[in-house]
């Protein structure tokens, strides 16, 4: 998940082997393709879906940079900070 940031912050469409009830697996299922550990077949399918859907990608590719933003913006991170501390 580290790596999870920086690509969703790309504005690309992501794949991630994964499996669901992982922290990974949960936010990607949310703006990516999830695809099960150790299935080439599924993780094939995956990328030939996106391959020969332009509007897809474009979608997931947005959805995922508006979850990093939402998610992850400094700000955003430094408000629910400080809202933590206030209730210590």
């Amino acid at each position: 998940p580290s790596k999870l940031s920086g690509m969703l912050a790309s504005g690309k469409a992501v794949i991630a082997t994964a499996h669901a009830h992982t922290e990974l697996g949960r936010v990607v299922k949310e703006v990516g393709i999830l695809s099960p550990p150790e299935d080439p077949i599924q993780l094939a399918e995956a990328i030939l879906r996106l391959v020969n859907s332009p509007a897809e990608r474009d979608e997931l590719g947005k959805k995922g940079r508006a979850y990093a933003v939402k998610t992850w913006d400094s700000r955003i991170i430094l408000e629910q900070f400080e809202q933590y501390l206030q209730t210590i």
